[in-house]
């Protein structure tokens, strides 16, 4: 066997170190990508949950909009069959006993 020489372990000590330099860089720019990547993501969220409590205020004020609307279609449509409100209102009472009595209400 031959005696490896001075130069060829200087050699293969120096491109070990080169490539564990490499691998030591690529290390720190990986873990940089990700540690980017996952506060990007966190502001995207936050973003989309602002966006969607609007759409919610949103539908919210679309929905109060609409039983307005059906209020007031409701009324005008009574209005115009001739309906009439009933003043004089029959409350009936049970008090304890199996027959029902209908008493007029107090303003009488």
């Amino acid at each position: 066997m031959k005696p490896v020489s001075t130069t060829a372990r200087l050699t293969s000590s120096a491109s070990l170190s080169v490539a564990l330099v490499a691998v030591l860089c690529a290390l720190v720019a990986a873990y940089t990508y990700c540690v980017a990547a996952s506060v990007l993501d966190v502001v995207l969220r936050n973003d989309a949950d602002k966006r969607a409590a609007s759409l919610r205020s949103q539908i919210a004020a679309f929905e109060s909009e609409l039983i307005i609307a059906q209020h007031t279609v409701s009324a005008r449509v009574a209005l115009s069959a001739q309906f009439e409100s009933d003043a004089e209102k029959i409350f009936v009472s049970r008090d304890g006993t199996d027959s029902v009595a209908l008493r007029p209400t107090e303003d009488e």
